[in-house]
This record gives structure tokens, C-alpha cells and sequence, in this order.
């Protein structure tokens, strides 16, 4: 079922990420500190240029991530939490902290539900 948007798909798609993101950061609030986030441990990571495939041969997934995805996935090598990983793009990348946090988190939450990431408590 597709809805249509006055304002655009891409103010609608920010709309609907802002939503995912409030209520998965809400979710993964624990004692007032947010969660740090690691790699899965079964994902195998082989860099090609700027990019990066990621592959679970046992379970015959892979991925493909372009550059600033690719960044965040190398953040990801040990437990880091979303200010964290924003922090080291913000370095790199011209955009605002709120628009940053705001996509990695949209992100991660897409990464956790295709198993790539897990929360580290």
C-alpha cells in the first residue's frame, strides 16, 4: 500500500525515520545511558576501495555498503554509541549533529533488523 505525500517522498521518508528512530531510541534507553552497538560476530567484513562488502557465509547473506556507510561499519568494530559514531563522521562530513544522528540511527536500526549489529549492554 503506497500513500501519497504533498510535501515529497523525501520530507514523508524523514518523517516516518524520525518516527522509527524516537521509538527505537526510546527502547534501547537502559538506565538513562543509551546503548553502545557492535558488528555482529558472524559478519566477515573485505574492504574494496572506499566500500565495503560484509557477508554471513553461514547464513548466505551479504551486503553491500558504499563509503560513508562503510565508515559507520568501521566504526561498529568495537561497541560504540550512536553520539560516538556521529562524532568521527561529523569529522569527515559537513552535516548538522540532529540530521546525523537522526540518519545512524535509522541505520543501525535497519542493520540490527538484517542482523549485521547487535546492542552491547
Amino acid at each position: 500500500m503506497s500513500t501519497q505525500c504533498d510535501h515529497g517522498q523525501t520530507s514523508c521518508l524523514r518523517f516516518t525515520v524520525n518516527i522509527i528512530y524516537r521509538l527505537e531510541s526510546k527502547r534501547r534507553l537502559v538506565n538513562g545511558e543509551k546503548m553502545l552497538v557492535e558488528r555482529e560476530p558472524a559478519m566477515k567484513t573485505m574492504p574494496i576501495d572506499d566500500d565495503v562488502i560484509v557477508t554471513n557465509l553461514a547464513l548466505c547473506k551479504c551486503f553491500a555498503l558504499n563509503g560513508s556507510a562503510s565508515m559507520v561499519w568501521n566504526c561498529l568494530e568495537s561497541p560504540r554509541s550512536v553520539e560516538q559514531i556521529c562524532a568521527v563522521l561529523r569529522e569527515h562530513f559537513d552535516i548538522a549533529a540532529e540530521d546525523c544522528r537522526i540518519e545512524i540511527e535509522a541505520l543501525i536500526c535497519k542493520w540490527r533488523e538484517l542482523g549485521l549489529v547487535r546492542d552491547v549492554s
